[in-house]
């Protein structure tokens, strides 16, 4: 309800391009939500909050558009001395904040520059952000300062007020086809009130084309036959289960069973899932739709959980992706699949990153270090096409050297994206979702290149190369890609050390055995079940049970590969969702630390590393298995790399070369590797045309 208020206002208030009605939004957004957070508090016992607890007043705070012009206004209206000491307070946070930006840090440990003796002074119209703090602890406020990951005890309900308004306001935006998200409060202020070009600023009307209204409506179309399907195919659980009734008349109803299962039950549903989703491709191949409605059904292609089967997905891929392009991309934009002939406009090598989440999502994050150490000869553009921003969006704001916020459909974004003239554009996940997929079918740059945030092939004709690591790829690495394979220097990545996070909590807290145990410290989704077996052997040759991670997402879908591998004769114990500093509590009490096998671990594997547990991994035949790799051999744990099923078996249960291989690791190696930028760089730079 709240946000459905919020995005309705908000989406009026986008339409007006009104600054002062956008600050009019902000303030009755305030009362709303102070209403209803003095009902939420009314409910809870008091917590420990007062004028002069400053705590909260020391990391990242955002705002949306409308609070920005409330301020504003504010602003203006104080004397040329308080000003000056503002501004003052701005420049000193921004010097504590910038360790924060270039990534050193998990962090941002600043004091807001609005805080005057240890009091907020603009507490009346401060932003959504900090009325949704609360705590029953003042001195675990304290200690957050030194530990981000512990959880602050905090009133029940309030912060989700916030967020419903919060997100109301920027989908109400959104809607009004305005630019959104939400910003930095300080830096963005001071752009405001210093007049300076670019967003933020004293908002920027866009105006309506004649063809956002026909395309809006071609949407809604599409929309309504995808949940109109969705639901005759059986509903959420039918669809990660890809089992429904037979194929509906609707043409696009194969291209909205695209997916595999979350996890599997046993090999039989694996080979019986794999075999469903091949037939809804020779579907899609044989049947005729209409190109416009059909490209923008794609929004709706879930092939998320493609990587994680145990097989080439390469033969598929290059199927359905060059009919789609063919058939649908070609023939309703043929203006955005043409190539680019113009002459580039002079200048450095203009390089864009693009993702639906340029936010704290690992499948785009670790562009970062690419992004945030290129040379003079590149100017830098983030393409954010995500509906919101986080704190990580505001990082790839502040390194790039252009920044666009566009949560449109794919032709507006298109056109708009193919109108900057970048001479390379890197898709850092292509086909996490439906959008990227459009996309990456789409000529939006002179040479676009897939990414590691995606450890498969794109299959899209359009996307030129595939940017991966030495140390990942086998050797016939170039034959699963559609793509030319690039491969990086070792990892691949320029990764940034992040503080090491420590739990208080004990072996009974975290839920564990009361006896020795190994650790599948992965997702389990990549718990493929033809990997089952070479659990159970550890397991009974050790003598210890088998300890693995509840889903991220969905609690059900750990119970499902904890029954499956219970019947399948592994003692396995199934732990609840963990937050970091518990995940690595858990590793640390280990016997032994256990790779996911076919799709290994890759940022997990690195946050391990740093925290001195080696992992022992078998490579996979490809490169999705193989990411602990490069990894592992930075930090000195190569030792742990099996050879053979055998091998990864006795390596498992060698306690003492696990030791070993624990006292010897040096976690430094795995961060601020420049090889793999420079090599890019390299790359980029001999490519045909480039400056």
């Amino acid at each position: 309800m709240l946000e459905e208020i919020a995005k309705t206002s908000a989406a009026k208030a986008a339409l007006s391009g009104s600054f002062e009605r956008f600050g009019r939004l902000a303030q009755r957004l305030h009362v709303l939500a102070d209403e209803e957070i003095l009902s939420v508090q009314a409910a809870a016992p008091p917590c420990e909050c007062k004028p002069g607890c400053d705590y909260c007043c020391r990391g990242l705070v955002t705002a949306t558009l409308p609070e920005l012009a409330a301020i504003v206004t504010e602003l203006e209206a104080w004397p040329a001395d308080r000003r000056a000491k503002l501004d003052a307070r701005i420049v000193k946070y921004q010097a504590q904040a910038a360790v924060y930006w270039k990534g050193e840090q998990q962090s941002l440990n600043a004091e807001c520059p609005f805080l005057d003796e240890r009091r907020c002074s603009i507490y009346k119209i401060r932003p959504l952000h900090c009325r949704s703090k609360s705590s029953y602890s003042a001195d675990v406020c304290k200690q957050q300062l030194e530990d981000p990951d512990l959880d602050i005890p905090e009133v029940p309900g309030q912060s989700q007020v916030c967020i419903q308004l919060v997100e109301g306001t920027v989908k109400g935006f959104q809607e009004a086809e305005r630019p959104t998200g939400t910003y930095e409060l300080a830096p963005a202020l001071q752009h405001f009130l210093a007049g300076r070009p670019g967003l933020p600023r004293r908002f920027e009307v866009r105006p309506a084309r004649q063809s956002d209204a026909r395309l809006r409506a071609d949407l809604r179309d599409v929309r309504l036959r995808a949940v109109k399907l969705f639901d005759s195919y059986g509903g959420e659980n039918a669809y990660h289960g890809l089992r429904g009734p037979e194929p509906a008349a609707d043409p696009l109803y194969s291209l909205f069973g695209l997916d595999l299962p979350m996890v599997y039950s046993s090999t039989d549903y694996a080979e019986e899932s794999w075999a469903n989703l091949t037939a809804h491709l020779e579907r899609i191949l044989d049947t005729q739709s209409d190109p416009n409605l059909a490209f923008h059904a794609l929004i709706y292609a879930r092939l998320f959980y493609l990587p994680y089967a145990a097989r080439d997905v390469k033969p598929l891929l290059e199927r359905l992706m060059g009919h789609v392009h063919r058939e649908y991309a070609c023939k309703a934009f043929p203006q955005f699949t043409a190539p680019i002939e113009s002459i580039r406009k002079p200048g450095p090598f203009r390089l864009g990153y693009l993702s639906t989440r340029l936010i704290g999502y690992n499948g785009s994050r670790w562009a970062l270090g690419w992004l945030g150490n290129h040379g003079p000869e590149f100017e830098t553009y983030a393409l954010n096409l995500s509906p919101k921003e986080d704190a990580v969006s505001l990082r790839w704001r502040r390194l790039a050297h252009h920044y666009y916020h566009l949560p449109f459909a794919a032709a507006e974004a298109a056109e708009l994206i193919r109108s900057l003239d970048l001479d390379a554009l890197i898709f850092t996940d292509v086909g996490e979702d439906g959008l990227t997929i459009q996309l990456s079918l789409l000529r939006l740059a002179r040479r676009q290149f897939g990414g590691w945030g995606r450890v498969v092939t794109s299959g899209s004709p359009e996307l030129d190369f595939y940017l991966s690591s030495a140390d990942m790829e086998p050797p016939d690495g170039e034959e699963h890609y559609t793509e030319r394979l690039v491969r990086l220097p070792g990892s691949g990545q320029f990764l940034y050390p992040e503080p090491v996070s420590r739990t208080t909590k004990s072996r009974i807290d975290l839920g564990l055995p009361d006896r020795p145990f190994v650790f599948v410290g992965q997702n389990p989704s990549k718990l493929h079940p033809g990997r089952d077996a070479l659990y159970r052997a550890i397991s009974e040759r050790s003598g210890k049970p088998v300890v693995i991670c509840s889903h991220p997402s969905d609690p059900e879908a750990g119970e499902v590969v904890r029954s499956r591998m219970s019947q399948a004769g592994i003692d396995v114990h199934l732990l609840p969702r963990l937050s970091l500093a518990d995940y690595l509590g858990v590793a640390r009490l280990a016997d032994a630390v256990l790779d996911s096998l076919d799709f290994s671990g890759g940022i997990t594997t690195v946050q391990l590393l740093a925290a001195g547990i080696p992992v022992v991994s078998y490579p996979g035949p490809f490169m999705r298995g193989r990411m602990a790799i490069p990894f592992s051999r930075q930090a000195g744990s190569e030792s742990l790399i099996a050879g053979t099923e055998e091998e990864f078996i006795q390596l498992a249960c060698d306690a003492e070369r696990i030791k070993t291989a624990a006292d010897n690791l040096h976690p430094e190696g795995l961060f601020r590797d420049i090889r793999p930028v420079r090599a890019l760089e390299e790359f980029l730079l001999r490519l045909p045309g480039s400056p």
